[in-house]
């Protein structure tokens, strides 16, 4: 009956240390989750922000172009 009751004791000593390691690992993937999703709308920001930057960037390079062609044929 005692070698009954020890083995029920580290069974269930077993399950709550089972228990406890699962809620921490799903409590890590839940972070990790949030982590991604806030790295996802940051490089969304980014890749906004580098479009406009590139499309600022030709529309000025076509101005100047444009300029130097005016120049050029009034000269």
């Amino acid at each position: 009956m005692e070698k009954e009751l020890a083995w029920l004791t580290k069974e269930e000593n077993f399950r709550k240390t089972l228990l406890s390691r699962t809620t921490s690992f799903e409590q890590k993937v839940d972070e990790f989750q949030h982590i991604v999703v806030e790295k996802d709308e940051l490089i969304a920001t980014l890749r906004q922000e580098l479009e406009k930057l590139q499309t600022s960037t030709i529309t000025e390079t076509l101005k100047r172009e444009e300029m130097m062609v005016i120049t050029d044929v009034e000269k």
